[in-house]
C-alpha cells in the first residue's frame, strides 16, 4: 500500500548546522550549540477568518494518522494526527509539520512563551511551598520531571448578534413576619414579572480550547491569555516546544460558544431590568458576521513523584500561573480538625462555667 508521506522541517542553524530552538529571553531562534541568534521575520497582521460551510466540513476529511519524513536523517515516523511537532525517535531532531501538510484546518496565529522553563520550575517551588497540607519531605524533595513547554489549540470565536427574548425575572424583597410564638424575623422573597424585548450584542475573540492533552477545566483555571501579543503563525515559534493539533473540531465548539452567547444574554437582559434572578428564558438569537481565528496558546505540563504516585500540574506560559494536584498530610489534617474540635469544645465549657456562674 502507498503511504502518503508529510513534508516536514527542521530549523537549522546557518552557521554550525545545529538544531535551533525558540528564545523566550531573545524572542528569536537561537542554536544551543554556536549561539547564534536568527531573527524571526514576522510583520504579517493576525485577521479573523468567516466561518463558512468550507470551514466546517474540513475536520470530516482527516485520516486517523499520516507517515512523516525526517527532514534531518530521513526516517519514516507515524504522525498521529492530533501532533504538528514530533521528535524523529531515531535522530531526536524536532520535525514540524509544515503548514500545507496540516490536516483540516491550518492555524493563523500564536501567542509566544514568555514564561521561561527555569522560571517555571522556580513557581513550581514556590506553589509546592506554599501548600499547608503538603507533606514537609515533599516540599523539600520534589522535583519536577519533564517539564514541556506545549503549544495547545484553540478556537477563538467572534460574531455579532440580534436576539429577541421572552420569559421571566425575579426580584427580591424582604418581609417581616411573626412566627407562631409571636417572635419577629425578616425573610426574603422573590417577586416574578414577565419581560419581553430585543438585545444586540457584539462578542470578541473567546477562546473554546480545542485539544485533548489538557483537560478543558485545567485550561479554564490556568487563567487568560493577552491577545495583544499574539503573532501570526510561523514554525519558528515551535521550535524545541510540542505542539497539538486540534481534535475537537470547529462545529462542536461553536456549539459551545453559543451556550456561553445564552449565558452571557441572560445576565444582560437580567441587568437590563435590575433583576436578581433569571427564571423561564427564551432567546432566539441571529449570528451575523461569523468569524474565528485558530491560535496555538503557550503552557508547561510537568509532573512530580511522591511516594510511587505520580501528580500533575500545568503553567500558563505568559502569566506564570499554575494548577495542579499535590500529596496530602493525613498527620496535618488530622490535627488541624483535633485543635478545631478541641477549641470548639474549649470555648463550649468557658461558655457553660460563665453562665453557671452568672445563675448562682
Amino acid at each position: 500500500m502507498e503511504q502518503n508521506i508529510k513534508d516536514t522541517s527542521v530549523i537549522k542553524c546557518q552557521n554550525c548546522g545545529a538544531n535551533l530552538r525558540f528564545s523566550i529571553k531573545n524572542n528569536a531562534l537561537k542554536c544551543d550549540h554556536c549561539g547564534r541568534i536568527q531573527n524571526i521575520k514576522n510583520d504579517e497582521k493576525v485577521v479573523r477568518r468567516d466561518i463558512t460551510n468550507e470551514i466546517l466540513n474540513q475536520f470530516s476529511q482527516w485520516s486517523e494518522s499520516v507517515v512523516f519524513g525526517c527532514s534531518n536523517c530521513g526516517a519514516k515516523v507515524d504522525l498521529d494526527k492530533k501532533e504538528i511537532v514530533k521528535n524523529c525517535p531515531f535522530c531526536g531532531s524536532p520535525n514540524i509539520l509544515k503548514t500545507d501538510e496540516l490536516s483540516g484546518i491550518k492555524p493563523d496565529s500564536v501567542i509566544p512563551f514568555s514564561v521561561t522553563k527555569e522560571s517555571a520550575f522556580e513557581r513550581f517551588k514556590k506553589w509546592i511551598g506554599g501548600k499547608f497540607f503538603a507533606p514537609r519531605k515533599c516540599k523539600k524533595n520534589a522535583t519536577a520531571d519533564n517539564i514541556n513547554g506545549l503549544y495547545f489549540p484553540s478556537w477563538s470565536f467572534s460574531a455579532d448578534t440580534q436576539s429577541c427574548y421572552n420569559g421571566e425575572l425575579g426580584e427580591d424583597y424582604t418581609v417581616t413576619v411573626k412566627d407562631s410564638d409571636g417572635n419577629t424575623h425578616t425573610e426574603t422573597r422573590t417577586r416574578w414579572f414577565n419581560v419581553s424585548g430585543n438585545i444586540d450584542a457584539a462578542y470578541r475573540d473567546y477562546l473554546v480550547p480545542s485539544g485533548k492533552l489538557i483537560q478543558n477545566n485545567i485550561i479554564r483555571s490556568l487563567g487568560a491569555y493577552p491577545l495583544n501579543t499574539v503573532k501570526s503563525y510561523k514554525q519558528e515559534y515551535l521550535a524545541g516546544r510540542s505542539a497539538e493539533h486540534y481534535s475537537r473540531d470547529i462545529k462542536v465548539c461553536f456549539s459551545e460558544f453559543e451556550k456561553y452567547v445564552y449565558s452571557d444574554l441572560c445576565q444582560r437582559i437580567k441587568r437590563r431590568y435590575h433583576a436578581d434572578h433569571v427564571g423561564r428564558m427564551s432567546i432566539n438569537t441571529a449570528y451575523n458576521k461569523r468569524q474565528f481565528n485558530y491560535l496555538l496558546l503557550p503552557a508547561y505540563t510537568a509532573n512530580f513523584q511522591y511516594k510511587n504516585k505520580v501528580y500533575n500540574f500545568y503553567i500558563n506560559g505568559t502569566s506564570g500561573k499554575l494548577v495542579g494536584s499535590y500529596p496530602k498530610s493525613g498527620w496535618k489534617i488530622f490535627f488541624l480538625v483535633f485543635s478545631i474540635a478541641a477549641a470548639v469544645i474549649a470555648v463550649v465549657i468557658g461558655a457553660a462555667i460563665f453562665f453557671s456562674g452568672l445563675l448562682r
